[in-house]
């Protein structure tokens, strides 16, 4: 069902698994508009609601109410969860429910152990200098495999959540999310700097690889030639589809009858694409590159933090923070 600015990225500062559905599900995520949803807000409290509003009585600690701990890999389970953080929920079976929920999920939950295995095999082929896509077709259907399943864990604990809640809690939490999707995108749109056409941005990817790699005229010229040409488009696509499917989540929420296993979600099959898209770049790459050359790169592959190829110390420089859907946004 789960990113920052498209600015095209330099070659091995990709994946994100996404995440998926997080992810991008990394970071404080999104939340339906206030005015999606007013109409599903009762116009008193409930007994349900009740906790949602009630004051301390007498201000000591076991008068505050609980602040649990939230899973990292649960997708918009994590972004609901952060978010009823920040209610007064003081009412001990809503807590219970909610914490054995947040408890269901562990750190093997997700795709982020897939996507490493895929970019530890390519790290390995690069070193190698040759990439074998037979290879990594296996890896993919074990990515694949792992969203199908965290989603479904996810679609659970969604309904769980629901139903723990009474509709004022709900409704909260929604416009509250929502607010800060709006506020995300605003602040994306300000801050995006005009990264210029695809082939300007090819330019200075492959200028930047010749500085880290040591290449020369005739390697960069090549380099260029290689690189990919839609990769902002498919980005935005991405974030589009993502932005599209939390605001549904977000608005369902707040209303009566949600059911999680009815809202839109990002097909599995898509999260290979961009790893196939990095086995094809390599592959045109690699012959380009010297030995020595090839050390660099793949050695900035296995400085990458978590999901994403390229660390901070390697030749690409920063990793971006779209995990598998880009090359990453943010190079020196």
């Amino acid at each position: 069902m789960t990113s920052t600015s498209p600015r095209f990225v330099a070659l091995v500062a990709l994946l994100s698994i996404a995440a998926c559905k997080s992810q991008e599900s990394q970071g404080t995520p999104p939340a339906p508009s206030a005015a999606s949803t007013a109409s599903a807000a009762p116009s008193a409290p409930t007994n349900d609601d009740a906790s949602a509003a009630a004051p301390a009585d007498g201000g000591g600690a076991e008068a505050q109410a609980p602040k649990r701990a939230i899973p990292r890999n649960a997708g918009n389970v994590t972004m609901i969860l952060s978010a009823i953080n920040s209610l007064d929920l003081r009412d001990p079976e809503k807590n219970q429910k909610l914490d054995a929920i947040a408890k269901s999920f562990t750190e093997t939950d997700g795709t982020r152990d897939e996507g490493r295995k895929i970019h530890d095999e390519l790290s390995a082929q690069v070193k190698a200098g040759k990439i074998e896509t037979a290879k990594l077709e296996p890896l993919y259907a074990e990515l694949e495999k792992a969203a199908k399943e965290a989603h479904d864990k996810e679609v659970v604990a969604l309904d769980g959540i629901y139903a723990a809640l009474g509709p004022i809690e709900r409704t909260t939490i929604a416009n509250q999310l929502q607010q800060k999707l709006t506020n995300r995108d605003a602040h994306l749109a300000k801050a995006r700097p005009d990264a210029g056409s695809p082939a300007d941005e090819r330019k200075q990817v492959a200028e930047r690889m010749a500085k880290n790699l040591g290449l020369d005229e005739a390697q960069q010229k090549k380099v260029e030639a290689v690189l990919p040409t839609n990769e902002r488009q498919r980005m935005e696509a991405d974030r589009e589809e993502d932005k599209k499917n939390t605001t549904a989540l977000l608005a369902a929420f707040a209303k009566d009858g949600f059911s999680a296993k009815t809202l839109p979600f990002r097909d599995p099959k898509k999260l290979r694409v961009p790893f196939q898209e990095q086995a094809r770049v390599f592959a045109q790459l690699l012959p380009i590159l010297k030995p020595e050359q090839r050390e660099k790169l793949a050695a900035s592959m296995t400085h990458a933090r978590g999901p994403h190829f390229g660390g901070p110390r390697g030749p690409m420089g920063k990793p971006g923070p779209h995990g598998p859907h880009g090359w990453g946004d943010h190079e020196p």
